[in-house]
């Protein structure tokens, strides 16, 4: 479950964090300041999902103590949105009805693709 909620962050949550104005989210880049705070919070959103404390940068080191305080939340964050929604009714329903085959494929798929996929996605379409 790591690896896939390490690459979500990586590739869909810090660059919309990183880059809101990229990302569609705000209408004007944010002052250099507010740029860089959003570079440090996403760094540090990564270090929870990727399960791992800041050794080699020194100036982050003082967010190690939250970081680790964070990796249950963020296992069962991830564990979360990675499980099946409960029915509805009382007819016990599945949402679970991709072959593991298909979402190889389509992690293949979006893998090789993922720079076509970001390009379109901070393009102003």
């Amino acid at each position: 479950m790591g690896a896939v909620g390490s690459a979500m962050f990586l590739r869909f949550i810090n660059p919309a964090i990183v880059s809101p104005y990229e990302a569609g989210i705000l209408d004007k880049k944010p002052p250099p300041r507010i740029e860089r705070g959003l570079k440090l919070m996403s760094k540090i959103l990564q270090s929870i999902a990727n399960h791992v404390l800041f050794t080699k940068e020194e100036h982050m080191r003082p967010f190690n103590d939250f970081v680790k305080s964070n990796f249950d939340a963020a296992r069962r964050f991830f564990l979360d949105i990675a499980s099946d929604c409960p029915a509805s009714d009382a007819v016990n329903h599945s949402l679970s009805f991709i072959s593991d085959g298909n979402v190889l494929a389509l992690h293949r798929l979006l893998w090789n693709n993922q720079e076509k996929i970001g390009q379109y996605l901070s393009s102003n379409r």
